[in-house]
């Protein structure tokens, strides 16, 4: 049995879909299942050694791509990758001050409900950080797919990546309070 080597190949041409923030994660789950029925390890059991190796690099390989497309934040910085933009450099790492006192007036707004037990306002900072992440989702799509204005973009990431982080902490804290459906 005979099989393609996928390692190394685009991620976003692994699957048939186009260099895009913007995705159909319907046409990404399906391709994806294609190229994992074709690759998974249990159909080349009885292959050389050579066949299984090359089987179970191509299954991770698909594997890690299907994840990294899957997730905004890591599609985004794959995509500012393909394009030589290392969105962890030191250029972009100066935030706008609002911004840092956003950042700042999140956590505070968390530890106050924290200290309060207020389940109901971990709920609604959860929902108004969903609101604030989409609208930051949706800012880079515009600066990716439509303006490719990278560096711009790169910025947009680090700034989403600090709320998601504040999320993920959200998250943490409600399950914590015995609130897991809380965020």
């Amino acid at each position: 049995m005979q099989m393609n080597a996928w390692v190394g190949e685009d991620y976003f041409a692994l699957f048939g879909l186009a260099r895009a923030f913007r995705l159909d994660l319907q046409a990404l789950a399906s391709a994806y299942r294609g190229l994992l029925d074709r690759c998974h390890p249990d159909r080349f059991a009885r292959a050389s050694d050579a066949e299984r190796r090359r089987a179970l690099e191509n299954a991770t390989y698909v594997n890690h791509a299907y994840v990294t497309l899957r997730r905004p934040l890591e599609r985004a910085r794959y995509l500012l990758e393909l394009e030589g933009v290392d969105c962890l450099s030191d250029r972009f790492a100066a935030e706008p001050p609002e911004f840092l006192v956003e950042q700042m007036q999140w956590r505070e707004a968390i530890e106050a409900a924290r200290n309060n037990g207020d389940c109901a306002g971990l709920r609604e900072i959860g929902r108004r950080l969903d609101e604030k992440c989409a609208a930051l989702e949706s800012e880079l799509v515009r600066l990716l797919d439509e303006d490719r204005d990278f560096n711009r973009a790169a910025k947009q990431l680090r700034m989403l990546s600090f709320l998601e982080a504040i999320r993920r902490d959200l998250g943490r804290l409600a399950q914590t309070l015995g609130e897991a459906d809380a965020v």
